[in-house]
């Protein structure tokens, strides 16, 4: 029975990484430390006259994400087979991909590898070291909270995380434009759509892009100028107020709040 850091193999950690699980080539993990928080950028400022600092606040950098793994092999050939099927796996010229670690199966990272791969081979086995990088330092909800509403009103909803998150709704409804505003407000933050929208379209406002569109039959058309405010709305951990009114001939049939719940 082969033991990776006194776990059996079949019971050993891994990592899935562009929607492939680590185990296909025999791989696990060793060893993954966990970062409580990545590197900052400061704002601080001095003042002459004044002792100590201004503080700005600071920013979260990318978050590194190092993990030492064991690929199981039955000799040399059959690693040196294995190496090159994992290079292929991990090429970064793919960019940045889903990356989940089974320590963490609910969450994920958009990340790549960062680091030149070196292999050490111990008796049939190999040793490696992999950094992969997110850009964005957040942790996502791999099944994301979506909240769903059929009428106008205001209503309440609870998110999970532990920051705040830049949500995408998706409306659908129909309005004549100069006619008529479907407006949502989230949290206080309100966005109001004034423009066309017939039953067969689909009206999306992305906090993240900072856009709004409509879709219809796979076509999207901006719909930056139909929204009377770039005031993005954002959702937050625990509870959170969502108001959706109507004016004139506004309809709606369905308002869905994806909130790209996530934490740092």
């Amino acid at each position: 029975m082969a033991i990776i850091s006194g776990v059996a193999i079949e019971n050993a950690p891994g990592f899935s990484f562009d929607g492939v699980h680590s185990s296909t080539y025999g791989v696990y993990l060793a060893k993954s430390p966990f970062l409580l928080l990545p590197e900052l950028t400061n704002y601080f400022e001095s003042i002459p006259g004044r002792e100590g600092v201004v503080d700005y606040g600071a920013t979260f950098q990318q978050r590194p994400i190092p993990l030492s793994c064991m690929v199981l092999a039955t000799g040399e050939k059959d690693l040196r087979n294995k190496a090159r099927q994992i290079a292929a796996w991990l090429d970064p010229a793919k960019g940045i991909r889903r990356l989940i670690l089974d320590t963490e199966p609910d969450k994920f990272y958009q990340a790549r590898v960062t680091n030149r791969i070196d292999v050490e081979q111990v008796a049939a086995q190999g040793r490696f070291e992999i950094s992969f990088t997110a850009p964005d330092p957040y942790a996502y909800a791999l099944d994301d909270e979506v909240f769903s509403y059929t009428g106008a009103g205001t209503y309440t909803f609870e998110r999970d995380g532990t920051v705040v998150s830049y949500p995408k709704i998706e409306i659908r409804g129909t309005n004549t434009k100069g006619q008529g505003v479907i407006r949502v407000t989230l949290n206080g933050k309100g966005i109001g759509y004034t423009g066309s929208l017939s039953s067969s379209a689909l009206l999306v406002i992305d906090s993240d892009s900072l856009t709004a569109y409509t879709e219809t039959n796979g076509q999207r058309v901006s719909a930056i100028n139909d929204i009377d405010s770039v005031d993005f709305p954002v959702t937050k951990p625990g509870e959170n107020e969502v108001e959706i009114a109507l004016t004139g001939v506004a309809t709606i049939t369905e308002v869905k709040i994806y909130c790209r719940t996530r934490w740092i």
